[in-house]
């Protein structure tokens, strides 16, 4: 856009806007494109469009992934903890609760059974890298906004 149309798209006087243009491309936030000919045109940078359109998105499929997981996790956990354990008689006769005998294929008696315990802490455990990944691009974004400000400040 030219100096003219942002004037009055944002109903400000000139001389404010020119002023505001020219410290966003001292930022590096808007480049100036004067290629010689009667008008000068403004126009975003990446960096710019960046700060418009921040990473809330990834943020919120991160968060939103990271929950759905460590719910699935949960549910299997309460699954497994509500199954019938594998009682052993053993050589005392006892009738202690086996978990971890050997079963079939030389595999623990609970997960030999189905138990989904396992799989529900490994759930849990990999909602860690979403989550981890939602907290990276925020503190992308706000270290961005920061940088921003102190160089539109001084």
């Amino acid at each position: 856009m030219t100096v003219t149309d942002l004037s009055h798209t944002m109903s400000l006087a000139k001389p404010t806007l020119l002023e505001h243009l020219d410290r966003l491309v001292a930022a590096g936030l808007v480049t100036k494109a004067d290629e010689g000919r009667k008008w000068i045109y403004y126009d975003l940078t990446k960096r710019g469009r960046s700060i418009l359109h921040p990473h809330q998105v990834k943020i919120m499929l991160s968060l939103a992934l990271s929950i759905a997981m460590v719910s699935a996790g949960a549910v299997a956990i309460l699954a497994a903890a509500t199954q019938a354990p594998i009682f052993s008689g053993g050589p005392t006769g006892t009738g202690a609760v086996d978990w971890f005998t050997e079963g079939r294929g030389g595999v623990p008696q609970a997960l030999a059974a189905g138990a989904p315990a396992p799989w529900g802490l490994i759930a849990i455990l990999l909602a860690v890298i979403p989550l981890v990944v939602g907290l990276l691009y925020y503190r992308a974004g706000r270290d961005l906004i920061a940088s921003v400000r102190m160089q539109l400040g001084s």
